[in-house]
């Protein structure tokens, strides 16, 4: 009940406010043509004004709100501003005609249209001036309105969607992960069952962090580092003096993609042989504004399968944070992946 009242009161305030706008406009037209006299005849222009004046806003008014409804600004945008003008200008003449021979005949009496052109011909000149120029300014300042909220809404669509695929390639990393940590573990338990329950407790120190940076799209570099520590001592088990992983950098305070550099190694130590006669090495450093990490290649006898997915993974996830590109570099004795470097995160 309280919502209709409310509804009704918002009603009759629009419809008193509009009612004072055309009366304002209606005698600006008397003072234009009879200057103070229009305060003499207050009654007739009050009478022209409300009649004819709330006629005009209120259909062209209708009309508006129907056409919105019923088309989006963003399709033919001129097209739809045409339409709506050639309207207005239709109805107003029809309105203004109707009504000023309604006022002729049934307000002032007259039985006849005799001198209704000479009597009319300034007012209606001049009200119908300014009433195109009124709808022109009410069509195109609701065509701008519509127009904003239409592409305001188109891009916040586009954010929403940007960022339901962000979160997908985000996703992406854990199963990928969790599938190299189990096959390690498998081998582990195989050799040594008391390290693999340490590995097993390293593990899952590592999944907590995972989960922690799960809803970030951005990681400092310094707690990066600190969670591939935890993976090389992870690999450090398994692989032994075989494998040396050099880090080396000082600016540590920008940001990187969450578990970039540690998917990198892991690839890194997915497609090369490691063992006694051949130890494998990476190399992690800073060069201007990008983190390095770069390996010698040396191809498993039995080469392991590769649809590259984690660099296009990897690749995607930068193009919806940075302008900046991830680079990737490789010859016949070398593999390098630039990781651009990241403003600090909020």
């Amino acid at each position: 009940m309280n919502g209709v009242k409310n509804r009704l009161i918002r009603i009759l305030i629009g419809l008193v406010k509009r009612l004072i706008y055309v009366n304002l406009i209606g005698f600006g037209i008397g003072f234009i043509i009879s200057g103070f006299e229009v305060f003499a005849s207050w009654k007739g222009y009050l009478l022209y004004s409300t009649v004819i004046g709330m006629s005009l806003w209120l259909g062209n008014e209708a009309f508006s709100i129907y056409f919105d409804r019923r088309t989006s600004w963003l399709e033919f945008p001129l097209r739809k501003l045409f339409i709506r003008v050639i309207f207005s200008l239709l109805y107003s003449t029809f309105v203004m005609i109707i009504m000023y021979m309604y006022i002729w005949f049934f307000v002032l009496n007259k039985t006849n249209l005799e001198n209704f052109f000479h009597y009319n011909k300034y007012s209606f000149i001049i009200f119908y001036a300014c009433t195109v120029i009124i709808m022109l300014i009410f069509h195109t300042i609701g065509f701008f309105k519509a127009w904003q909220t239409a592409v305001l809404g188109q891009e916040r669509l586009k954010k929403e969607s940007v960022t339901l695929q962000l979160q997908t390639l985000r996703n992406q990393v854990n199963p990928h992960f969790l599938f190299n940590s189990l096959n390690t573990l498998t081998s582990l338990i195989e050799k040594d069952q008391k390290l693999a329950i340490t590995f097993v407790k390293q593990l899952s120190d590592m999944f907590r962090y995972m989960l922690e940076q799960d809803s970030h799209d951005t990681i400092e570099i310094r707690e990066e580092l600190n969670f591939l520590d935890s993976y090389i001592y992870l690999q450090k088990m398994r692989f032994g003096d075989n494998l040396t992983i050099k880090v080396n950098i000082t600016d540590k305070n920008q940001s990187v993609v969450p578990l970039s550099l540690q998917m990198l190694v892991e690839n890194a130590l997915k497609h090369n042989e490691i063992s006694n006669d051949n130890p494998f090495e990476i190399n992690i450093y800073e060069e201007s504004e990008y983190l390095v990490i770069q390996n010698s290649i040396q191809p498993k006898i039995l080469e392991v399968p590769s649809k590259g997915i984690g660099l296009q993974n990897l690749r995607s996830r930068y193009k919806f944070l940075s302008e900046k590109e991830l680079v990737v570099l490789s010859t016949d004795s070398e593999f390098i992946v630039k990781l651009p470097k990241l403003s600090k995160p909020a």
